[in-house]
């Protein structure tokens, strides 16, 4: 009926459009040809062609793609579409990499293994090299992550050297070709206009705030007047900010105006009475009761955590417990109360963390002793108790709210995943519906041989039972669950094996019967997992890194790109500031000593030291012989013995030089611990002529020196990358600790619901003494591994038993005995895997990759906050003391000593004398002076430059300078007395005046020098002539007189 109303619809638009303006529509063309597959379905099912069964659910799986017509009214399926078309060019090529990859390593792994498997195994594993078919589908396997299984085969079949044929195909093929998904993904996911179309035409009610309509659960009652024009667009306004000391009614507004005219506000009890609701609520707001408050709720779920099955099973300790949560439930009421009576129940119902904190105190107050003394509630809903802590943590509430912000568009995302899925299911069911049953033998559960038993009808016997596979594809959900199975690579292989070994309905399977169901899991891999799996991911973490921006400054979103870049780079200045440095020893010899020590060449030798250290304990092993582990005993302790004395005497030459100054640094301080185990553990070598009373292994203390390999970033110039993947990393230490402990806070609370409801389930498959529900540690081993979705499936399957395998009859403790329950078994361990394992670890990789973003947008800027603080060890040299003030004489040869890109080399004095930087009192001059100078020689001064200066900035520039007005208190603008341009120019108009007077008195000089030579000269000639007169005497003393009065 349906399929011909499509055909009817395309029919009466063909009419209707008539032919041309039919096929100038994407959209119809579309639906034509989707029809088509339901015309030739309807053709093959009425002449009745045999063999048409994979044909048929081929068609049936061409006409289910249907479902993308929701594209045309679902904006955020239709923009998501067109981020894989629009990246459909790479994917095919990522996708064409990934074959050629897959069949270079599968004629490798054929070459390699082909023969050793064949004369290792009689009976070839399912997963081989024996054929080029199955080397693919073993690559494939590998690249997927699955690869310690079939190396562990590999390597008994042939010798440990398959391990490196295994790395090389997980390493290149998983962390290399595989993540070139979440790369495109992501570079669309960041592309600018993609962005603007997605948020701006994007109306579907998933993206409306649904924290809002929260709200409206509070806010619609007449008693709660909502105001006109207020639209909640955070979440923030939901579950409230730290606001002002405000006083409203007790009452909802609806019954207190009835009684407004009682109230007398001018008397001395009202007033009184306010100022106590104001006193209250001004304690509440207080430090000290939000860690008290804290400390209860941890507390309460210490409590909740104890409530294990031996609690149950021990009346007197259960009777401690629950006396205890009632004295917890008893303070946590009192506050209540405290809170109501200070806000009203009007305001403090308005705010969605009251309403979480009177939720789950009123569970506790049903599930204690206090008012109900037979009723008793389940412990499963006391489990959110701990989510109280999130408003108490600033921290983590910033991270909780930043999910929650990002739920709609991940929920977006992840409906249209599952319309991916929605096809892979449906069309699964079509081509494996029915067909994992198998007879099986009752005594071991293992397959009976298909010669024996063809079909159904022929599993009779004592030992024969049919039944079906734990996952299969008879239903849609059982479908998804196998879906999951395989999107998580756990207990995948047992479908896969399922449907390559199904013949037919009622048929018993043969092994390797259908290998063409190999395309059907491989093309759900690829497009149900490695591009929308990748596509949820790739939300996240650019949800996450846009609204890390945008949660960064409010006034920062007005900001240009300079501007932005100006602000974020003044920050990183408050984070600094100078240093006293060591001072120089009174001796020369010491001086010597601490430049041979400072050397960069002898800090190399001890980075050297110690990878020769690592290296010699690198070398012992198991099962070394006799003449082997003498040498080796010998080798090991001259090297100890060399080792440790080397590090002595480093550590005793620096303290020497730096005296007591030298247990001021950290790693000074870990290096002198090392060392010090290190003698301390050779002590007994001495004492004793045998090791074994040693109780402290030196090698195994020195290896923790391997740490201070890192030491050597900072002296390779060329480890640029690695540098910034470690500043990333420190930039991201407080982020990935409050993301820790939001996914710590949510493990605790699976623990508690897994103890609630599977702490009586029989110890049965994966589950055992250790690794069970039992009580609270033991759920949280279970918890980590499936964090990992690993072994998901086991556990499911562990906590699904069902009788007659275990005794539902014994109530007592549980109700359904000590079995399990498969429904609850598969939402408990499926949510969890998804929030965890999809969810809150990819967080992780988001606020690392959002920290290194900004790693190198900063370097892009031109300067690091490595040239931050190369600057201010520079600038310790000339000022050590840390008064933050250097001599002008000493601009010079401190900008030069700077490295670039801040430091700029002699000769520089025009350099210098264009920063026009401020002089203080004694022509000195400011650290944050300088380098803010020589800052905006790279990066530029937003305020010099023709941008237009908002409102905005003017704010953020007045913020930075009462900042550093009290990072740098001795910087004060009253002090200046000049600037650098300024004296220079006074300077260079001395000089002016003095160099004409110079040259005047210059000039005089040498016109005065030349009047008494001739004159000289004048006398000379006049004294010849007195004593012997010559011819043309008188000539020669008239030219001389001449030359005289010139």
């Amino acid at each position: 009926v349906l399929s011909g109303i499509f055909v009817m619809e395309t029919v009466l638009k063909l009419i209707a459009h008539r032919p041309r303006q039919f096929i100038k529509s994407k959209w119809d063309i579309f639906d034509t040809l989707i029809t088509l597959p339901t015309l030739a379905q309807a053709i093959l099912l009425i002449t009745g062609v045999k063999e048409t069964e994979w044909i048929i659910a081929a068609l049936v799986t061409l006409r289910v793609t249907r479902i993308f017509r929701l594209a045309r009214t679902w904006p955020a399926m239709r923009y998501l579409l067109r981020t894989l078309i629009f990246n459909m060019s790479a994917l095919i090529y990522v996708n064409l990499m990934m074959v050629i990859f897959i069949y270079i390593f599968a004629v490798l792994g054929q070459k390699m293994f082909r023969d050793a498997y064949r004369k290792k195994f009689t009976e070839m594993p399912r997963f081989n090299f024996d054929n080029f078919e199955s080397s693919c589908m073993m690559i494939f396997r590998i690249m997927c992550g699955e690869w310690i299984q079939p190396l562990g085969v590999a390597v008994k079949a042939t010798s440990s050297w398959a391990i490196v044929f295994f790395l090389m195909v997980f390493l290149i093929g998983n962390l290399l070709v595989l993540n070139l998904f979440v790369a495109l993904i992501l570079s669309t996911l960041e592309d600018q206009s993609f962005q603007e179309k997605y948020n701006t035409e994007n109306d579907s009610h998933l993206d409306q705030n649904f924290m809002h309509q929260l709200k409206s659960i509070f806010t619609s009652s007449c008693c709660f007047k909502k105001e006109s024009g207020n639209s909640y667009t955070s979440s923030d306004d939901i579950f409230g900010k730290k606001g002002d000391i405000s006083v409203s009614h007790c009452l909802p507004d609806c019954i207190g105006e009835k009684f407004s005219k009682c109230i007398k506000v001018d008397s001395s009890s009202y007033q009184a009475w306010i100022a106590a609701r104001k006193m209250i609520q001004k304690w509440m707001t207080h430090w000290v009761y939000n860690l008290l408050m804290i400390l209860l709720i941890m507390a309460s779920s210490i409590l909740l955590a104890m409530e294990d099955k031996r609690a149950v099973q021990n009346p007197p300790y259960w009777y401690n417990i629950r006396l205890a949560e009632s004295i917890v439930t008893l303070i946590f009421i009192v506050t209540i109360i405290f809170e109501i009576f200070a806000r009203g129940i009007s305001q403090y119902f308005s705010n969605g963390w009251n309403v979480l904190d009177f939720t789950v105190i009123v569970v506790m107050m049903l599930s204690s002793k206090i008012i109900f003394l037979i009723f008793h509630t389940s412990r499963t809903t006391k489990a959110i108790g701990p989510l109280r802590v999130i408003r108490r943590v600033q921290s983590i509430k910033m991270m909780f709210l930043a999910i929650l912000e990002s739920i709609p568009k991940i929920m977006n995302v992840f409906l249209v995943c599952m319309v991916f899925w929605y096809i892979f299911a449906v069309s699964g069911i079509y081509f494996f519906g029915g067909k994992f049953f198998r007879c099986i033998y009752v005594s071991n559960s293992s397959l009976v041989d298909s010669a024996l038993v063809g079909d159904k009808d022929s599993c009779k016997g004592n030992d024969y039972k049919w039944t079906n596979s734990l996952i299969h594809f008879d239903d849609f959900p059982q479908a998804i669950i196998l879906l999951f199975h395989v999107a998580t690579f756990d207990g995948w292989k047992r479908a896969l094996y399922n449907a390559v070994d199904a013949r037919g309905i009622n048929l018993q399977p043969v092994t390797y019967y259908n290998p063409a169901a190999h395309g059907y899991f491989v093309a759900f891999i690829i497009i149900g997992v490695f591009v929308a799996l990748n596509l949820i991911v790739g939300v996240i973490i650019d949800g996450f890194y846009l609204e890390r921006q945008q949660s960064g400054s409010a006034l920062e979103a007005y900001l240009t790109d300079s501007q932005r870049r100006w602000y974020r780079m003044m920050r990183k200045l408050l984070k600094t500031k100078p240093k006293k440095s060591i001072p120089r020893g009174n001796h020369q010899w010491q001086i010597r000593l601490r430049k041979f020590v400072e050397n960069p060449k002898f800090e190399m030798t001890v980075i050297y030291i110690i990878v020769a250290n690592v290296i010699v304990m690198m070398v012992t092993h198991y099962h070394e012989s006799n003449e082997v582990h003498e040498v080796l005993d010998i080798l090991f302790k001259c090297f100890n013995y060399f080792f440790t004395i080397f590090y002595v005497i480093e550590a005793v030459l620096k303290i020497i030089v730096f005296r007591l100054y030298y247990f001021k640094d950290a790693w000074n301080l870990f290096d002198f611990a090392v060392v010090i185990l290190s003698i301390s553990g050779m002590i007994p070598h001495f004492c004793y002529s045998t090791t074994a009373n040693t109780t402290i292994n030196p090698s195994t203390i020195r290896i923790l020196r391997i740490f201070r390999i890192v030491r050597i970033l900072r002296l390779v110039q060329y480890a640029q990358g690695i540098r910034r993947l470690l500043i990333s990393l420190a930039m991201s230490a407080p982020a990935l600790l409050n993301i820790g402990m939001l996914t710590f806070l949510v493990i605790f609370i699976y623990a508690v619901l897994g103890m609630s409801v599977f702490y009586n389930v029989k110890h049965t498959g994966v589950l055992t003494n250790v690794f069970n529900f039992d009580d609270f540690f033991n759920s949280l081993i279970v918890l980590f591994q499936l964090m990992t979705a690993a072994g998901w499936t086991d556990v499911s399957s562990a906590l699904s038993i069902e009788s007659p395998n275990c005794n539902s009859n014994d109530t007592t403790i549980s109700p359904f005995g000590n079995c399990g329950n498969r429904s609850l078994s598969l939402l408990f361990t499926s949510s969890y895997v998804y929030l965890t394992w999809l969810v809150l670890s990819n967080l992780f990789v988001a606020v690392i990759l959002s920290n290194y973003q900004d790693v190198v947008d900063t370097e892009a800027g031109g300067v690091t906050e490595m040239d931050i603080d190369i600057f201010y060890e520079v600038w310790a040299k000339y000022d050590t003391e840390a008064t933050q003030f250097i001599d002008y004489s000493s601009l010079s040869p401190l900008v030069a000593d700077i490295k670039p890109p801040l430091g700029v080399p002699q000769p520089n004095r025009y350099a210098c004398i264009a920063l026009d930087l401020p002089l203080y009192r004694s022509n000195r001059l400011h650290c944050l002076d300088i380098i803010e100078a020589l800052l905006f020689r790279i990066i530029g001064n937003p305020a010099d430059s023709d941008e237009e200066l908002t409102a905005e900035f003017d704010i953020l520039i007045r913020r930075i300078k009462k900042s550093f007005l009290k990072k740098f208190p001795s910087r004060v603008p009253a002090n200046q007395i000049n600037r650098i341009s300024e004296l220079e120019k006074a300077n260079i108009t001395a000089a002016i005046v003095i160099q004409r007077a110079y040259r005047k008195w210059r000039f005089k000089k040498v016109v005065n020098d030349r009047v008494e030579r001739h004159q000289l000269v004048y006398r000379n000639v006049a004294n010849r002539c007195e004593k012997k007169p010559q011819k043309g005497i008188l000539k020669k003393i008239r030219n001389a007189r001449n030359v005289n009065n010139a």
